[in-house]
């Protein structure tokens, strides 16, 4: 079965301290993110975060 957070925000600051660890362990879950921004920063945000994993 295949997870995915269909709507997530992990390009918040309220991550800046775990992010790298709530996204590892996403991957060792197999759990696939969308993650949303909810302005143009935010949203630039979220395709940076995509890019770099």
């Amino acid at each position: 079965m295949k997870i995915i957070d269909a709507h997530c925000h992990i390009q918040f600051p309220a991550y800046d301290k775990d992010r790298d660890d709530v996204i590892k362990r996403a991957k060792q879950a197999d759990v696939k993110m969308i993650v949303s921004g909810v302005d143009l920063v935010t949203s630039n945000a979220a395709v940076q975060l995509a890019e770099e994993h």
